[in-house]
């Protein structure tokens, strides 16, 4: 009896490994997927431009190739966040941390994407393709110190960034890649952590920022930028998803 037991427990152990390690069609057969995702990150650009926050939604689409559905094509809406912001030199008391720019955006990708069936807990999915952003709200900030032998003073410029006074365009594309790790049941619902990376194509400086007053205070008294700036963004995220059928 007690072989037999022995033998039963190790048939059992290879089933359940097998179950574990082997996706099943019956998970594959989600149609849509919705993403809800919050996360931050950091930008990787050369002109120190930064991110503080990302959140949204994706929805997937399962595409009809091949019997299990792996291939996909995603698409939603997003919001983040930008800033290029400087800090006071050391001689100064007065904190300069509000000075640069900041912005929001709405971001919408177009992406195709494919699942990797690692288990019938676990997937990993890779997707990749064109997006756009849509500058939502900001403030380019310009402060300037000035000393005579009487007094000091320092004064503030607000500029909007996206009107006729401030110096960035409106709407940003370039490409987009993540990578999504997703642990649970794939068929309703999971949890999943990601990176993704945007890279922009498009030079978020006017084309004739020179002769715009603002983009010459801000060269002058806060930080070169040479006409260019670039969206570099890495970040990780964390969210859910839900599938439907």
């Amino acid at each position: 009896m007690t072989m037999i037991s022995k033998a039963r427990r190790k048939c059992a152990f290879l089933v359940l490994l097998m179950c574990i390690m082997t996706p099943t069609d019956v998970v594959a057969q989600e149609l849509i997927r919705f993403l809800p995702y919050l996360g931050g990150g950091a930008g990787l650009s050369n002109q120190q431009l930064k991110t503080n926050l990302q959140l949204g939604v994706n929805i997937q689409l399962s595409l009809p190739f091949g019997e299990k559905k792996n291939w996909y094509v995603q698409s939603g809406v997003g919001y983040g966040g930008f800033c290029r912001s400087f800090d006071i030199a050391e001689s100064f008391e007065m904190s300069w941390s509000d000075r640069g720019i900041r912005y929001s955006y709405i971001h919408v990708p177009l992406q195709f994407g494919y699942t990797f069936r690692l288990s019938w807990i676990m997937t990993l999915q890779v997707d990749i393709g064109p997006y756009v952003n849509f500058g939502s709200s900001g403030r380019i900030c310009v402060m300037s110190y000035t000393e005579n032998p009487y007094t000091e003073s320092y004064y503030y410029r607000y500029y909007n960034p996206f009107n006729d006074e401030g110096f960035l365009k409106k709407r940003e594309a370039g490409i987009g890649l993540n990578v999504r790790l997703c642990v649970g049941k794939f068929r309703y619902a999971a949890g999943f952590v990601a990176i993704s990376y945007q890279h922009g194509l498009t030079n978020l400086v006017k084309d004739n920022a020179a002769s715009i007053p603002s983009y010459q205070e801000y060269e002058r008294l806060i930080s070169p930028l040479g006409g260019k700036m670039h969206n570099r963004l890495l970040a990780i995220t964390l969210g859910a998803s839900i599938s439907i059928r």
